[in-house]
């Protein structure tokens, strides 16, 4: 069995509690890299199986893993 893997997430809080319920998810694993107080998001990775954790923490309204996408270059065919 492999060790659980950081994912990178997405969270929307309550921005009005925004301090204490960023708190709560650094306690429940998340390692934060940006903080938007103003709009009431932050993003960072925390292990997978400690996504349900960080969705159960009052004030938090969403928890979405971070997608990625790949455009082709310029000059690629497909456009």
């Amino acid at each position: 069995m492999s060790a659980p893997r950081p994912v990178p997430v997405v969270v929307a809080v309550d921005p009005g509690r925004f301090p204490e319920v960023v708190r709560a998810l650094r306690e429940a694993g998340l390692e934060v890299a940006s903080e938007l107080p103003d709009l009431g998001s932050l993003t960072g990775t925390v292990r997978d199986d400690r996504l349900p954790g960080l969705e159960s923490i009052d004030g938090v309204e969403a928890v979405e893993r971070e997608r990625g996408y790949r455009v082709p270059p310029p000059d690629s065919p497909v456009q």
